[in-house]
C-alpha cells in the first residue's frame, strides 16, 4: 500500500492493451465512509467509477464485474480462467432448465477476508506503531513475495460456510443497468 500513489498506470502498463484498459479517473475521490461508521453504504466514488466502467465497456462484453484492488477471483478445480468458469455456469444452468435457453444474469459470490501468513510479512515487531493512545499492527508485504502468496490463509476449508454480508457479483451488462458495488438495481 502506497499512500502517495495516485494512479495505477505503472501497473496497468505491464499488460497489453487487450488485457487491461487504464482509464484515468478525472473526478475527486470522496465519500468513501468506513464500513464501521454511520452511513457505511455510502460509496459514491465507487458507484460513479463502476457506472462509468459499465457504460464505457458494457456493450463490448457479456459479463462485467467491479472489485476493489485487494479483491480477486481465483478459478478453482479444472478451471484456469474466469471465462471458462462463466461458460460452465451457463451450460449447467441450461441443462438444469431442460436446455430452454435460460441463462443466469447475475452470479453472486459471498466472501470472507483471508488472513495473512505471518511468515510472509515483514517482521511484525518492525510493523508495530502507535496510533493514538494504543499500539497498532500495520502488516507490510515485503517485495520478494506477492500479495496473493501472503493473503492465502483461510480460516476454514472450502466450501466456506462463514461469509461477510458484502457480496460480490458478476453480471450480464445488458441485463443490469445500474449496479452499486455489491448490489444490482
Amino acid at each position: 500500500k502506497n499512500a502517495a500513489r495516485s494512479t495505477l498506470k505503472d501497473v496497468t502498463d505491464l499488460y497489453s492493451p487487450n488485457q487491461v484498459t487504464h482509464v484515468p479517473w478525472p473526478a475527486k475521490i470522496c465519500n468513501n465512509n468506513r464500513g464501521t461508521g454511520d452511513n457505511k453504504g455510502e460509496r459514491s466514488s465507487q458507484y460513479a467509477a463502476e457506472s462509468s466502467c459499465r457504460l464505457r465497456f458494457g456493450a463490448h462484453t457479456k459479463w462485467i464485474a467491479s472489485f476493489d484492488m485487494d479483491e480477486y477471483l481465483i478459478p478453482m478445480g479444472n478451471f484456469t480462467n474466469m471465462k471458462d468458469v462463466l461458460s460452465s455456469v451457463e451450460e449447467k444452468k441450461k441443462k438444469e432448465n431442460g436446455g430452454d435457453g435460460y441463462e443466469p444474469k447475475v452470479l453472486i459470490f459471498t466472501s470472507y477476508p483471508a488472513k495473512p501468513r505471518l511468515d510472509f510479512l515483514q517482521d511484525p515487531n518492525l510493523t508495530d506503531f502507535t496510533c493514538g493512545s494504543k499500539k497498532c499492527f500495520q502488516p507490510i508485504v515485503p517485495n520478494n513475495v506477492t500479495y496473493l502468496q501472503t493473503y492465502n490463509c483461510d480460516k476454514e476449508k472450502p466450501p466456506r460456510q462463514e461469509t461477510k454480508p458484502a457480496e460480490k457479483q458478476i453480471y450480464q451488462s445488458d441485463f443490469v443497468l445500474l449496479h452499486f458495488v455489491h448490489y444490482s438495481a
